[in-house]
């Protein structure tokens, strides 16, 4: 093979560098000698000299010389430092930003419930992913994790409603060219974007990027938070558990480091239930990803995995080509993607090809057919024989 596809073909998740290990390792280990070293071992190999910058200055310092992956895990380097009684020049000057952090999402965790308990009057079903319920119910602390939006699951049948109570509530969709009350019929993505001043919100009619799907009339798979008056109703710990990883290890603008914190936090708190995870990944087609991943957190100390689910998730021969997709593809050849996600959502190739055409209406603002063929030609000549 050649040397310079073996990075395509190697893994079907994006790991941790090493830098990134010792500053993960510093917001979750439980030892203070063990969080301070790596710690020191993360600011000696970035060349943050901590005694001679002014002390006001530290911060900025830090902040602006990393990419986003890292600097969101600032505010829990400062908790757990606190927590093991750890005094650190450099980790005490990110006491602003873990205060800014919980300043956010309490705004963000505002405008949140407000619009629940809409959904609540409406008898709507929805649950929440990601950022908030983590952060209630795993982290337990409102500025040990940022968080810029919030990510609902709603009912394919409930989409035209629930956009309606949107834009009666001041949100308002991202790229207002089209019509978003029609999206899920004729998307092959799995969410659209509404906001609200500097909030935003994720509208999800499926329950992720890989495509697969929750059994609604199961109640067990959902939990509240907060309180029971269903102020926010999420994923059991298990399904939350295994959204994380496979939303945390695909290819990201930023560094997806942060599904480690999310993960173990995940695991101290709640209660997994590991022969789902593997019924899940099965039938999903996520062994490969779901076994590299635990596989890393097992070997890299973050957290003692059983070795029986290691074991039972190993047994698959290769990584199925949508993890490929997904992780090492997306991002370059959108195209691709789109198109495997087409045939994926339907029964048969002609079903396939219009979910494709209306995906690129919507996408191009293009009602025209013989447009539509326009630009994917000279999307085709500018991505493809222009360079050649």
């Amino acid at each position: 093979m050649n040397p310079l596809l073996k990075p395509f073909f190697r893994s079907s998740i994006i790991l941790p560098f090493q830098e990134e290990e010792w500053l993960l390792k510093a917001c979750l280990s439980q030892h203070k000698e063990e969080a301070l070293e790596n710690f020191n071992l993360w600011l000696d190999f970035h060349g943050f000299e901590v005694e001679e910058i002014p002390r006001g200055h530290i911060l900025p310092t830090i902040y602006d010389s990393l990419e986003m992956g890292s600097k969101k895990l600032l505010p829990l380097v400062y908790k757990n430092f606190k927590q093991l009684g750890v005094e650190h020049r450099a980790v005490q000057q990110f006491e602003g930003y873990y205060k800014h952090t919980w300043y956010k999402n309490q705004l963000l965790r505002k405008q949140c419930t407000d619009f629940t308990q809409m959904l609540n009057e409406a008898n709507i079903d929805y649950f929440l992913t990601k950022g908030l319920p983590l952060i209630t119910r795993y982290y337990q602390d409102f500025g040990a994790r940022p968080t810029s939006d919030i990510d609902m699951v709603i009912k394919q049948e409930n989409w035209e409603e629930t956009v309606t109570l949107l834009e009666k509530s001041g949100w308002k969709p991202l790229l207002p060219h089209r019509d978003h009350r029609k999206i899920p019929a004729s998307h092959v993505l799995h969410a659209l974007t509404f906001v609200k001043g500097n909030f935003q919100l994720d509208l999800h009619w499926r329950f992720s990027h890989s495509v697969f799907h929750v059994n609604w009339s199961k109640a067990e798979i959902f939990q509240y938070v907060e309180n029971p008056t269903k102020e926010m109703r999420c994923l059991n710990d298990t399904l939350n558990f295994i959204l994380i990883i496979v939303h945390g290890v695909k290819l990201n603008p930023m560094r997806p480091i942060r599904w480690v914190t999310d993960a173990v936090n995940i695991l101290r708190t709640g209660n997994i239930n590991w022969d789902t995870v593997y019924r899940f990944a099965q039938d999903n087609k996520l062994k490969s990803p779901l076994f590299e991943a635990l596989q890393y957190l097992n070997e890299k100390g973050f957290c003692t995995i059983p070795n029986q689910v290691l074991t039972d998730l190993s047994n698959t021969k290769k990584v199925d080509f949508f993890s490929l997709m997904e992780t090492r593809l997306a991002t370059k050849f959108q195209f691709l993607r789109a198109t495997y996600l087409s045939f994926y959502l339907t029964d048969n190739p002609i079903a396939g090809l219009r979910l494709l055409k209306r995906h690129y209406q919507y996408t191009w603002n293009c009602d025209s057919n013989i447009i539509l063929l326009i630009l994917i030609l000279k999307k085709i000549n500018t991505k493809f024989i222009s360079r050649s």
